[in-house]
């Protein structure tokens, strides 16, 4: 699978102001998923699981959770008449999974997590129910995965629509779901200007929190992203490796990984009255990550890319 290049990805822009998108080629999706049928011949008990701990309060420093997306600021319904910001309600997606592992040095970067075979997507996906009136609708059990790729490492995070939901329910709002099938139905250059990342370092030392920042950044500027779609989901792909700026910040969070506690958390920016006020699709938040001892990445990859290396 292909990306061209965005022009503005020669530009020096901090991080997390700006990160960027690039090609969405769907062309490729059946190639991948032709191989990752060949590769899930292998059986269940052979592949590795990269799920990472969720965090039990009082029995544990470190893991994931979700913890509401209250605390975060959106752009209020009048936002473009007064720019006047409010606390988002509870995101409309509940965080449902997450992998992180080590890459190989010889693996330049893992892509498509969806189709995988040692995936954590094969024991949560959902089937949309008949009657599905568009993608993502409430009630649909639509998935949407992000993936992060870093300079050997990688975090993936599932998140899902409630399970309390039902066809014909309102799910996230009106302004919300118009938002988000505006996205999935958009083209390349709709989702490059509109998907919205919220950081956040919620504990830890004041460089890490100086240099990561705490501004919503709409992903369009700095960083190589790819997107995938198949039945019932849609992913995003981050190459956080393509930018010099990014693998800074990454070096500053590592170093201090077992030490803070950070959020990740997406939505879309509302750049027109229907899609006001924001609401945030779905958080993560991962607290004293022990990066050194993730899993190393040891199955084969459908459609990797390889550095060359040993």
């Amino acid at each position: 699978m292909s990306g061209v290049e965005s022009p503005a990805q020669v530009g020096k822009r901090e991080f997390v102001r700006a990160l960027s998108v690039d090609e969405n080629d769907n062309g490729g999706g059946d190639v991948f998923a032709a191989q990752a049928s060949g590769a899930a011949g292998a059986k269940e008990e052979n592949l590795q699981d990269f799920r990472y701990l969720r965090y039990v309060p009082e029995e544990q420093e470190e893991g994931w959770w979700d913890p509401g997306a209250e605390h975060l600021r959106v752009r209020d319904s009048n936002y473009l008449d007064d720019k006047k910001k409010v606390n988002s309600e509870s995101a409309v997606f509940d965080c449902v999974e997450i992998e992180t592992y080590q890459v190989p040095k010889k693996i330049r970067k893992v892509e498509h997590m969806a189709i995988q075979p040692f995936s954590a997507f094969r024991h949560i996906r959902k089937k949309a129910p008949p009657g599905t009136p568009y993608k993502g609708a409430p009630g649909s059990g639509f998935t949407f995965i992000v993936q992060f790729q870093a300079p050997g490492y990688g975090v993936t995070m599932y998140y899902q629509r409630k399970a309390s939901e039902k066809l014909g329910d309102e799910g996230g709002g009106k302004a919300f779901e118009s938002a988000l099938k505006d996205f999935l139905e958009g083209d390349l250059d709709y989702k490059t200007r509109h998907l919205k990342f919220f950081p956040l370092v919620t504990e830890g030392a004041w460089i890490v929190r100086k240099v990561v920042g705490g501004k919503p950044a709409i992903i369009a500027k700095k960083i190589d992203t790819t997107f995938h779609e198949g039945d019932n989901y849609f992913e995003v792909n981050v190459d956080v490796s393509s930018s010099s700026v990014a693998k800074n910040i990454l070096r500053v969070v590592k170093s201090y990984a077992k030490k803070i506690t950070f959020d990740m958390a997406w939505g879309f920016e509302g750049k027109k009255v229907e899609h006001l006020p924001e609401r945030i699709l779905g958080i993560s938040r991962f607290a004293h990550v022990h990066v050194s001892a993730l899993p190393v990445l040891d199955s084969e990859v459908v459609g990797a890319s390889d550095s060359g290396e040993d």
